[in-house]
């Protein structure tokens, strides 16, 4: 009992210190009750219910309350409008936390198994015995960085799969399009069959590492 005084005491003078802005949904029943109790508090409460405001508010506040207590129509849709932009605030971390061992799973199959023997034969000499990691976790990062920002993210702020796969896959293509391409034109030798395979392949992986991102984002919800 002593431990769970002591953290409500801790708690309270965290809310003291930072004045958190509280965004609450409640019926009319409670408003006024919940806004004195959080100014007693040392918060700044703000009751905000409207449709057109609440998504905005939400970005602002650091921290939203429902009250699902005597519920219309209008409220529940301003209740959901508002949860789902609380529980997208910190998306991109989120999503990048779920796109790097996506990628990295699918892409370290098909060039350390699938298409290594391939990928061996076309390039010959030109394919170094030892992976430079750094390197490749450099590009593993900064590469997915771009999937959740150009793909996943718009794709999860619009709620469409299409969007996560049309998006990814173009992104894929114009990525390494820029690379084989640029081989193609610059260097002696390099395969065109390799090329077109690895652009392929680099349209096929960017898309289906968007869409899975995109899902499994939904799924944990």
């Amino acid at each position: 009992m002593s431990n769970i005084a002591e953290k409500a005491a801790e708690n309270l003078q965290l809310i003291r210190q930072n004045k958190p802005l509280i965004h609450n949904i409640t019926n009319f029943v409670v408003m006024n009750y919940t806004a004195n109790v959080l100014l007693a508090m040392g918060a700044s409460p703000v009751m905000a219910h409207a449709r057109e405001e609440v998504e905005e508010m939400v970005s602002y506040a650091g921290s939203l309350v429902l009250n699902i207590g005597t519920l219309s129509d209008i409220w529940i849709e301003s209740m959901l409008q508002a949860g789902r932009k609380a529980s997208k605030m910190g998306t991109p971390i989120k999503l990048f936390a779920i796109a790097l061992p996506t990628f990295l799973i699918i892409d370290l199959v098909w060039l350390g198994f699938l298409a290594r023997p391939f990928y061996k034969a076309q390039l010959g000499p030109l394919m170094a015995e030892n992976v430079n990691w750094p390197a490749a976790l450099v590009f593993y990062v900064i590469y997915v960085i771009g999937i959740v920002v150009l793909a996943a993210w718009p794709a999860v702020q619009a709620e469409s799969l299409p969007m996560a796969l049309g998006l990814g896959a173009t992104l894929g293509l114009v990525a390494y399009a820029a690379y084989d391409l640029t081989n193609l034109a610059t260097l002696e030798g390099f395969p065109t069959t390799m090329a077109l395979v690895d652009l392929v392949w680099g349209t096929v992986l960017t898309g289906t590492v968007s869409a899975v991102t995109f899902k499994l984002w939904f799924l944990i919800q």
